[in-house]
């Protein structure tokens, strides 16, 4: 059963449930089974699936020039709008980090290497904790001192398998001693100026939204 077959069907017989699901698909199976003529199946199947392609159409269907409106029980319960009824929406996890934007007295911007694998593999991006108690020891451990601090609106970036809500905490860092060093894994960035590096788009856009050109 190809899809406009599929449609005639679960229209026809206001068949409700997504169309691959086991059962709704056998239902339509069982439907076409019982409908198919002995002869000239060939002409009843190309018919059939004309039929779903001209006039039974997934929007703006034509009814009134549909040849089965006076069987068709969506039709009779109006609910041709409704079939077939569309594939669930899956609903995807959700993963919450902060995301660090530490600056320099330079207006540079604190970026790390991420691995090769995973997400936004290979590219450099902002460092990354599961919560905001966390930034004191992060800066501890990168000899650093926070001037200033400020906390961003939570944003949303929805991969194919699960939204990541990320709130970015904006903080300017005193690093006089350079403690920081410039590194294959780790360096301060000057946004619109290090055009060689490689971001992922949703820190490219916050860096957009934080600094003017």
């Amino acid at each position: 059963l190809d899809g406009n077959v599929r449609r005639v069907l679960a229209r026809f017989k206001a068949i409700e449930g997504w169309v691959g699901k086991r059962e709704i698909s056998q239902s339509l199976w069982q439907i076409s089974r019982d409908y198919t003529p002995q002869k000239r199946v060939a002409d009843y199947t190309q018919a059939m699936m004309d039929l779903g392609a001209t006039l039974c159409t997934r929007s703006k269907p034509q009814c009134q020039q549909c040849p089965l409106k006076s069987d068709c029980l969506a039709l009779a319960e109006n609910k041709v709008h409704l079939l077939p009824t569309p594939k669930p929406k899956k609903i995807l996890p959700i993963k919450q980090l902060y995301f660090i934007i530490a600056r320099n007295q330079h207006q540079q911007i604190l970026i790390e290497k991420r691995a090769a694998v995973g997400i936004w593999g290979g590219l450099w991006s902002v460092p990354e904790i599961d919560a905001e108690q966390d930034l004191a020891l992060w800066c501890l451990q990168n000899n650093l001192t926070i001037t200033s601090q400020e906390i961003l609106e939570t944003k949303r970036h929805t991969f194919s398998h699960y939204h990541l809500d990320y709130t970015p905490i904006l903080i300017t860092v005193d690093n006089l001693n350079n403690n920081v060093m410039e590194s294959e894994k780790k360096r301060w960035y000057k946004h619109h100026q290090d055009k060689n590096i490689a971001l992922p788009a949703p820190i490219t856009q916050l860096f957009n939204n934080l600094i003017e050109d």
